[in-house]
């Protein structure tokens, strides 16, 4: 009782943070208990010890401004639902969104707003 309302307070302040996140399951992939997110490593490239995919993982943020630490944060919570002792980071870039191009005809301003994309591969060691 307690983990499913630590969870669903994780999320809710997960939700305030402007972060959209979606977590893909790899089918055929071993299902695993959820883990411990304080235990989830945060990897920037594949470890050379042998290890299973378990998942994908993407998170964007609009707020090109939101701390990096949230991020990972979010990173390490959805990588342990999926039970995975790690999640290697396979892209993490600013990029831009559609062109934004000013309404009045005097103002010949167009804008490329950019947004803040993560993506991660949830593996689980052997």
């Amino acid at each position: 009782m307690r983990r499913a309302a630590a969870l669903l307070l994780a999320c809710t302040l997960g939700a305030c943070t402007g972060l959209d996140v979606h977590t893909t399951p790899y089918t055929g992939a071993t299902r695993h208990p959820p883990g411990d997110e304080q235990a989830v490593l945060v990897l920037r490239e594949e470890p050379g010890r042998p290890h299973e995919e378990l998942g994908q993982i993407v998170i964007e943020s609009a707020d090109t401004d939101t701390p990096a630490d949230e991020v990972e944060r979010r990173l390490r919570i959805e990588a342990a639902a999926l039970g995975a002792d790690a999640a290697v980071v396979v892209h993490d870039a600013l990029q831009p969104l559609v062109a934004d191009a000013a309404p009045i005809w005097y103002e010949r301003d167009v804008r490329a707003p950019e947004t803040r994309k993560l993506v991660a591969i949830a593996i689980k060691f052997r």
